[in-house]
């Protein structure tokens, strides 16, 4: 007897791709079972055509709840189908099914199903595609091995779209940009006024902007009445679903808020830069490895359907054009990524004449930035000269010759082309491997090198490559090897030395010495859940101060017993407070020494993620702290990048050159130049000034 399987799909176009993932999983474990789907007429159940996983479509045409049932009753019956897979966990639709009398109902376990179904699925997924996937029944090799959804594109659409564009003048050997101003809800609309911005942005792309129905026509109206010098093409209410997929897989990218267009996207392969406000991307953002969502998450969100601003929708307002701009151009450069640098023959070496001027006098195409190989601090001072570079060339492919780790910590960084690890004191030792890299960078063709390291061997590399314009500091002995020379002041703060680098070269570059550092969502929600794990549901009440007492060099590490007095100190005078210690595997027994120093209370509220996670996962715990006290490391300048109101403790160091200074910020020095001239007290009343400036700002 074949087996016939029900799956009560979803109402809505983007609810119901993100049921394919499922739906593949079980044509996987079930090749020849008979598998229909009842789903939502009109948008949803079009999506769905052509899916391969799928034999029938029963489109569902009641609008009211006991409608839907009734008929979801007789086609149970009539179809006589051996399995009901029930994905929205809805109670009607399993007391439907056990009335009908279908042998296997599946369907998440809840209270208000469970008596209903034969086979309850737990799950603890937080994506709606992954709770999708815990529903069905299905052995794990059956599942996806990759986040993706399923949609079948109609060539007749493909051919029907490209004459459309090419009609109206889309040169279609170009890169396009789609542009969807709709969403379902008011809460997740973003503002005409913000999408006119980011049209005008983003004017050197070709633009298309998508969407549907009455209310998408009013916004696009309005979007196209603000816009100074983009000229979109307007497609809104102008494509069915078939063409709509066909345009998108066309498009190297998508700018939407929370859609079912966002989804189809993700499901045609492009990437899309999603607004989110009123939802959480975690739980239905792209479901792919490329798209990026930007979340402001404040105190109100998500709100769902229920907006408490007073139709303000503060959520989407603070999303900035320029934000958005800036994530669409990252997410093409990533998307059409430089070759890898070939290794030229050794005989194609060559090197220009040193010069005292600078040799670039045309804007420069190929930029590659060089930065200190040892410690990733340094490396992250340099992000404000990244941005700023990217601003000043925006068209440039700029190329980061670092040190090794450095990728992991500028994973998700929108200002890079491709990032070079160079290790010279280990992996990369030797003639041979130098030789090697200059014939990396000779094939790489840079016309500018900022080269913000002080090293000769920085300085002597670019130059043997041939490299034209070379710009770094006269230092070291090196002056004859730069075609652009800059004094380095000892006294100055490190980041505005990078920037006189950059200003050599570029005169009208923009300064602005902000860290940032980028965390995606996925994450983001691992942190949480980590957090959440050691903590408890409730943790987002808590008031989270971390602690890293470890550093690099032991000159710079303040004593494992005065960071348990400030521990003691700040736990004790907040119940609500949670001592939240990070860093490295190597700081593990810094972190020992310090939690045996600490009282039994604030042992009690404090927990340790100290070697329990990797670069990332440690820089997306810090994202979520509400203090951050620390030493001078790359942690400390990573907290501060991150957003945490921050004190840091200078010994040895120089906080002129090294610290962060800001209103969110306080710079602890020792008097004495060893990090045992910092006593307690300064550091707790450091400590509770910016605790109090964050609560007031709330």
């Amino acid at each position: 007897m074949t087996r016939k399987i029900l799956v009560v799909n979803m109402n809505y176009l983007g609810d119901a791709l993100l049921t394919t993932p499922a739906m593949a999983a079980m044509r996987r474990a079930y090749p020849d079972a008979q598998i229909d789907t009842i789903v939502g007429s009109g948008a949803a159940a079009g999506v769905l055509a052509g899916n391969p996983d799928i034999d029938k479509i029963i489109p569902r045409t009641a609008r009211d709840s006991w409608g839907r049932c009734k008929q979801l009753f007789q086609t149970l019956k009539r179809g006589k189908y051996t399995d009901v897979v029930i994905l929205p966990p809805l109670p009607a639709y399993a007391l439907t099914a056990f009335v009908a009398g279908t042998p296997v109902r599946v369907g998440q376990a809840n209270r208000g199903m469970n008596r209903f179904l034969t086979d309850l699925r737990h799950t603890n997924a937080v994506h709606m595609a992954d709770a999708m996937l815990d529903t069905v029944h299905v052995p794990n090799d059956a599942r996806p091995a990759h986040r993706s959804l399923t949609v079948a594109v109609d060539p007749q659409a493909v051919v029907e779209t490209d004459q459309l564009l090419a009609r109206l003048g889309i040169d279609l050997e170009r890169d396009l940009v789609a542009v969807n101003v709709g969403a379902t809800r008011p809460q997740k609309r973003w503002m005409a006024e913000n999408f006119a911005a980011v049209l005008d942005e983003l004017s050197d792309h070709q633009l298309v902007l998508i969407g549907s129905g009455p209310e998408d026509e009013a916004l696009t109206k309005d979007v196209l009445g603000r816009v100074r010098v983009a000229q979109p093409v307007n497609l809104v209410s102008k494509t069915s679903i078939p063409q709509l997929a066909a345009l998108l897989r066309r498009s190297r990218a998508l700018l939407s808020a929370d859609s079912g267009p966002m989804h189809l996207a993700t499901a045609v392969g492009a990437p899309v830069i999603a607004l989110f406000g009123s939802t959480d991307p975690r739980i239905t953002g792209p479901y792919d490895e490329e798209s990026q969502s930007i979340y402001k998450a404040l105190h109100c969100a998500p709100c769902g359907n229920h907006p408490t601003c007073e139709g303000r929708f503060d959520c989407m307002r603070a999303i900035t054009p320029e934000e958005a701009a800036l994530a669409v151009r990252s997410l093409l450069r990533r998307n059409n990524p430089m070759r890898q640098l070939p290794l030229a023959p050794s005989e194609a070496r060559g090197h220009a004449e040193p010069s005292s001027k600078p040799s670039v006098t045309n804007e420069p195409k190929h930029v590659l930035i060089v930065t200190k190989f040892r410690f990733i601090g340094d490396t992250l001072l340099a992000i404000p000269v990244f941005r700023a570079a990217r601003r000043r060339w925006p068209d440039a492919r700029i190329v980061l010759l670092t040190g090794r780790n450095a990728r992991m910590l500028l994973k998700n960084n929108p200002y890079l082309d491709e990032i070079i690890e160079f290790d010279p004191n280990k992996r990369d030792r030797g003639q041979r491997a130098f030789w090697r890299f200059v014939r990396r960078i000779h094939a790489g063709r840079f016309d500018l090198c900022l080269i913000l390291n002080r090293s000769f061997h920085s300085a002597l590399l670019t130059w043997v490559a041939g490299s034209r314009g070379r710009a770094g500091f006269d230092s070291e002995g090196r002056g004859p090897l730069l075609s652009s020379r800059v004094p380095y002041d000892r006294e100055k703060s490190e980041i505005a030395c990078y920037f006189d680098v950059l200003r050599s070269v570029a005169p009208e570059a923009e300064i602005n010495s902000a860290l940032e550092l980028w965390i995606n969502s996925e994450e983001r929600a691992e942190a949480e859940w980590r957090i959440e794990a050691a903590l408890g549901s409730g943790w987002k009440t808590h008031r989270l101060i971390g602690i890293q007492p470890g550093a690099s060099l032991p000159g710079k590490r303040w004593s494992a017993e005065r960071f348990a007095l400030v521990a003691d100190t700040l736990a004790a005078s907040d119940p609500n407070a949670r001592i939240v210690l990070v860093g490295g595997p190597d700081e593990q027994d810094a972190a020992a020494e310090m939690l045996a120093a600490c009282s039994e209370e604030t042992l009690r509220q404090t927990v340790s993620f100290i070697g329990q996670c990797d670069l990332r996962g440690s820089l997306a715990v810090i994202e979520q702290l509400g203090l951050f006290v620390g030493n001078d490391t790359a942690v400390m300048h990573s907290a501060v990048a991150l957003g945490a109101p921050t004190v840091a403790l200078f010994g040895p160091t120089n906080p002129r050159k090294w610290g962060n200074y800001g209103e969110r910020r306080s710079v602890i020095e020792s008097p004495n130049g060893r990090m045992d001239g910092i006593d307690v007290e300064p550091v707790v009343a450091a400590a509770r000034r910016l605790l109090e400036a964050s609560l007031l700002a709330k």
